[in-house]
């Protein structure tokens, strides 16, 4: 499965675009190299993640093979680190997510 896909299926992202344009920032690592939304997921991958309010990093420990449920989304991954930052306002965060392309 792509990771932008994986992301998607188990609620780390509310969509993939949301997911392409954190990618387009270099802003998601697989095993400490910047990763691509192609990357073929498997188990045992480690995902860092940088959002404006926190640093999340994940092991993957199976692949989703449909809808997953909040319920059910940590089956398929345990968290390593998760790390708070002061939150951002929704504005702040669409330019810090976007970048340029909001301006």
């Amino acid at each position: 499965m792509r990771l932008d896909q994986f992301l998607k299926k188990v609620l780390l992202f509310k969509s993939r675009n949301q997911a392409l344009l954190a990618f387009k920032k270099g802003l998601i690592l697989v095993n400490d190299r910047p990763a691509k939304a192609s990357h073929e997921v498997k188990v045992g991958d480690l995902i860092a993640i940088e959002y404006p309010s926190m640093f999340l990093k994940i092991r993957v420990i199976d692949i989703p093979r449909g809808n997953v449920s909040k319920k059910e989304r940590e089956k398929y991954y345990t968290v390593i680190e998760r790390r708070k930052r002061e939150v951002m306002e929704e504005s702040e965060f669409i330019r810090w997510l976007m970048g340029d392309e909001f301006e």
